[in-house]
């Protein structure tokens, strides 16, 4: 028994000079990190790595007893030693709330300039054509009175101001979006839907639009919102509005897609517009907070459109009716994870 005690003390002590080699090395990596990046953290962990060290050079003095009062000394930075432990852990969770306040004021400056930079666009060009289209019609307003000019002109003051409120409702809805977050509870997709379609034959029942829905699923129920509405509405609208045949042609097909967690209504708007390019499909559901407007007209339906299916845990992408034709028009595919 009396010889087994220095051969514990002996391999406690090699593994307390282990100990303070890897804190030195700590300390050593901790003020490289110091110098690109001052903080209180990175302080706190110099004290940690030093107090660390003392404790395992004092614990090497007492194990192979050069010091009568090293285990005193160790026990002091072992007090030390868990009360900065403590600290950088407080500093490290005041700092990163600190750094998430500056993020959120960050970003709700920029999204600010955003919406500044988004009613300056397209509001200027709303309001410009507008101003041309009256220009021109009271420029000879005799000449027009029998002309088809100036039903024309009419048009395009209707057209541009309902850009201009659809612009102003899209605005609102991202800011409620970007607020707070979204709730949602079990809804009928396929009612919603039929409601969207009578509303949109409804406002464009001059286009020539011929809508034809096609449900193949009993089961439409998903969790949504009030916001469901504006997702059927965009994509409807957008097939009518980019669509330059006589007669606009849009199938809504409803189906359900099988996956190992769970199942998803599968909703496919397809139309015989002009198509979106390939190039495109990879940025019409952008709307870019930093780099300011890129896209001429109203740049942030689609994108709103994709915030509000990822909000309800959905899917959204496009692809070509026609495979590898893009100009035979486009279809637009939903998925929702379906209500069992």
């Amino acid at each position: 028994m009396i010889n087994q005690v220095p051969t514990i003390d002996v391999f406690e002590g090699l593994f307390s000079i282990i100990a303070a080699f890897l804190f030195i090395i700590g300390f050593s990596l901790t003020v490289l990190i110091y110098k690109k990046k001052k903080n209180l953290t990175t302080v706190f962990l110099m004290l940690f790595m030093i107090s660390g060290f003392f404790y395992s050079f004092s614990n090497v003095f007492d194990k192979f007893q050069l010091w009568e009062e090293a285990e005193e000394f160790g026990h002091i930075f072992i007090v030390i030693f868990a009360t900065i432990f403590l600290i950088i852990g407080l500093v490290v969770i005041l700092e990163e709330k600190l750094q998430s306040s500056e993020r959120s004021h960050r970003q709700a400056l920029i999204r600010a300039n955003f919406y500044k930079d988004l009613f300056s666009h397209d509001m200027s060009n709303i309001v410009q054509n507008i101003i041309s289209s009256l220009e021109l019609y009271f420029s000879d307003p005799k000449a027009l009175e029998q002309s088809k000019d100036a039903i024309k002109f009419l048009k395009v003051i209707e057209e541009q101001s309902s850009r201009g409120a659809e612009l102003i409702s899209n605005v609102r809805k991202l800011s409620k979006m970007d607020e707070s977050e979204t709730k949602t509870k079990p809804v009928d997709a396929s009612t919603i839907l039929n409601d969207t379609v009578n509303y949109v034959k409804r406002g464009y029942h001059t286009r020539n639009v011929r809508i034809h829905i096609i449900n193949q699923n009993d089961n439409t129920i998903i969790y949504a919102n009030e916001f469901l509405t504006d997702i059927f509405e965009n994509i409807l609208i957008n097939a009518i509005i980019h669509n330059e045949n006589t007669i606009k042609e849009i199938t809504v097909k409803i189906s359900e897609e099988e996956n190992e967690i769970t199942n998803f209504l599968k909703i496919e708007f397809t139309d015989n517009g002009k198509g979106i390019s390939d190039t495109r499909k990879n940025t019409i559901f952008q709307r870019d907070f930093n780099h300011g407007i890129h896209t001429s007209g109203m740049g942030i339906g689609l994108s709103l459109v994709k915030e509000i299916v990822e909000s309800y845990n959905g899917k959204i992408h496009v692809e070509d009716r026609v495979n590898g034709d893009y100009t035979k028009g486009t279809n637009f595919i939903l998925k929702f994870p379906l209500v069992s």
